[in-house]
């Protein structure tokens, strides 16, 4: 290290000392050297890049709230404006505020608990500090819903609890009704004890007439209908239901009416009432598709589907299900989407964290330095350590969204999969069933009915083929391409059973798409087998996964 510091010393023309001087001196006086708060990526709002007092940071505060449920991506922008202008502000007050708004906005709309949690533990000292019981209580609630989510019962029951005494403490009404729901939810979903889970909801309910809110009183009536149907206590579980959707329909909240209809919708499945229990699923897929509410049509959607198929009203059954494959493809795209950008965001705030810390030091040896050789050099070490640091987190990072892609290609294979599956379980049903009842008919129709069966084995044979393996080379880039190379022997139809074998398909599986018998599976497998040169010990298809 000391001969690296001689031969640079020796190699440094005599200007290089004055003018570092001057350029720390610049970076002191500057009042963009640190502090300048950096958006990720660039705002399309108008709101400036720098927040310069209070009332724009609690105005761009709450404009993030409004705005993260259709645009999470530029809220979290707007939230993390306001802590890096708080900071640069060296205002406590409003650094514990920001972090608290970018907790909540991460735990209602991002997509792990991890970034919230964090968040909150680091603004809970400022408000310990100044004893700000209703932050206090509401960061005790969120955290303990955390908790409950990830499994840690214990710990929820903890924080709901110190949550609830602080909110007592306050005559907080409003947050002593979330919480008696909570403890309720936790009762019901985690020990099914429904007595006291209907106690902490009638609690909540109390608080919520009291409160005249209705948004509240209608999600308890669905809870408390929910309990009384477990119960068995069918007409008080109607009465609840159906009071929670009179309150929807006259105040106008779509996405709990959707809740309430499809509570109604199972309640009337318990009584073995399938004609309501049809007309309510229906009804909440309509309010949700009409205000376009796309997870509260999952619910519904895959109740009809399975409440199809056991009417064997399968052309209904499928139209259902395929909506809920539908949507369910779509909510996932979304949660890739925040969590790719909730990685980026991480990413560049990392990198903005490390690009202040750096020129808080250079400022700092700049002022303590001995010498401003020694300062060059550790100038020089710390900015390539910076670079390779930032090279080594970028390539992390492109390797993490590498895998989420793979991950997210890998899904969509296996819902195509499954949908062909069902769709080829439920053409060869359908055709079966057609095939019976031909012979019963004049032979005119029988033609007809025969075209019709046709049809189905054309449509089933070369449009989901196409589907597939559109999805299936998206995840297995060159497979056919490198089979082909080393086997030119094989057919299209041999590439065909490699795919689904690769796939880990049965020959029962492979059958019902491909519109062949089993005993035709197996045998087409041990042709395959002759023409890649198998072994008996080697397996097909531990043999495809190499490729």
């Amino acid at each position: 290290m000391l001969n690296r510091m001689i031969r640079t010393k020796n190699s440094l023309p005599i200007f290089i000392p004055y003018l570092i001087l001057l350029i720390l001196t610049s970076l002191f006086h500057s009042t963009t050297a640190y502090g300048q708060p950096k958006v990720f990526p660039k705002t399309e709002l108008k709101v400036s890049n720098k927040l310069t007092d209070t009332i724009q940071i609690s105005k761009t505060i709450e404009l993030s709230k409004d705005i993260a449920g259709d645009n999470f991506e530029e809220a979290i922008n707007l939230a993390n404006l306001s802590l890096q202008s708080s900071l640069q502000l060296k205002s406590k007050a409003f650094i514990a505020r920001s972090q608290f708004n970018l907790a909540y906005l991460l735990l209602e709309y991002g997509e792990n608990f991890d970034l919230p949690s964090a968040y909150f533990y680091k603004c809970l000292p400022y408000f310990e500090k100044t004893r700000d019981k209703e932050k206090l209580s509401q960061i005790n609630y969120y955290l303990g819903y955390i908790f409950y989510r990830i499994g840690d019962n214990e710990q929820a029951i903890s924080n709901y609890k110190n949550s609830q005494k602080l909110a007592e403490q306050t005559n907080d009404s409003s947050m002593i009704a979330k919480l008696s729901n909570a403890f309720g939810n936790y009762y019901h979903s985690r020990l099914k004890d429904y007595e006291k889970a209907l106690n902490h909801y009638k609690k909540a309910q109390r608080i919520n007439l009291e409160l005249n809110d209705s948004i509240g009183i209608a999600h308890q009536c669905n809870n408390l209908g929910n309990i009384y149907l477990y119960q068995k206590n069918y007409e008080k579980a109607y009465k609840q239901y159906q009071l929670g959707i009179d309150i929807c329909k006259s105040k106008n909240y779509p996405k709990t009416l959707s809740l309430l209809l499809s509570s109604m919708a199972n309640y009337y499945q318990w009584l073995n009432d399938e004609t309501n229990a049809e007309l309510n699923y229906l009804e909440a897929i309509k309010v949700s598709q009409d205000k376009q509410l796309k997870y509260s049509l999952l619910y519904p959607s895959k109740r009809l589907t399975k409440l199809y198929e056991q009417q064997q009203r399968y052309r209904e059954a499928y139209q259902y299900h395929t909506l809920h494959n539908e949507t369910s493809e779509y909510l996932e795209s979304i949660r890739h989407a925040r969590k790719i950008h909730t990685l980026k965001w991480q990413f560049e705030q990392a990198k903005y964290e490390n690009e202040i810390n750096y020129k808080k030091r250079i400022v700092s040896v700049g002022f303590i330095a001995l010498t401003l050789l020694f300062l060059l050099i550790t100038s020089y070490t710390l900015n390539k350590l910076k670079q390779r640091r930032l090279i080594e987190s970028k390539l992390k990072l492109e390797h993490k969204l590498m895998n989420n892609r793979l991950e997210f290609n890998t899904k969509k294979l296996l819902t195509q999969t499954i949908h062909m599956t069902r769709y080829a379980e439920l053409s060869n049903t359908i055709i079966t069933e057609l095939t019976k009842v031909k012979y019963n008919i004049k032979k005119q129709d029988q033609e007809q009915i025969d075209t019709i069966i046709s049809n189905l084995r054309i449509n089933q044979n070369e449009t989901i083929w196409d589907e597939f393996k559109t999805h299936f080379e998206h995840v297995n880039v060159n497979f056919y391409k490198n089979l082909h190379n080393r086997h030119p022997n094989l057919t299209s139809n041999d590439a065909k059973l490699c795919a689904f074998l690769k796939l880990n398909m049965s020959s029962k599986e492979i059958a019902a798409i491909m519109h062949k018998s089993v005993d035709s599976i197996e045998s087409a497998r041990k042709r395959l087998r002759k023409k890649l040169n198998l072994q008996k010990e080697e397996q097909l298809n531990v043999f495809l996964a190499k490729y």
